[in-house]
């Protein structure tokens, strides 16, 4: 009977042991960038060659880049690489920890209104409403 498994380290891990699946898992982990740039360039159809010409340098030099670390990126190369396939590349910065705010809320003529930033959508939370 066939054996199923749940991963590629879950396969690496019964095929050469503890320490290679260790090992390849780091490597998944630092790696997504790269995942993502060359799933990006397979899903517009756009081969090595054709990549390599748009960037402006030879294949070798383009399966380097789409090779590298996830800290090893450059945000220009980053920019450049994604307008030549037709993607906008954002940066966002957000907090660990939502940030709360106890308030009166006028909108909604409650007190205790817990207002919650979280990844950029405002959750309004209330408790109690305000007596007339």
């Amino acid at each position: 009977m066939n054996k199923l498994y749940n991963g590629i380290t879950e396969l690496a891990k019964h095929i050469v042991g503890d320490e290679f699946a260790k090992n390849l898992e780091e490597e998944t982990k630092n790696t997504q960038i790269s995942k993502i740039l060359v799933g990006l360039r397979n899903r517009e159809k756009i081969n090595l060659g054709e990549m390599s010409t748009r960037i402006g340098c030879t294949k070798q030099k383009l399966i380097e880049f789409e090779s590298l670390y996830d800290r090893e990126y450059k945000i220009g190369d980053l920019l450049d690489y994604c307008d030549k396939i037709g993607y906008r590349y954002d940066i966002t910065f957000e907090p660990k920890k939502p940030k709360e705010i106890k308030n009166i809320c006028s909108s909604c003529n409650m007190i205790n209104c817990k207002i919650q930033q979280d990844y950029g959508i405002l959750a309004i939370e209330c408790n109690e409403y305000m007596e007339d």
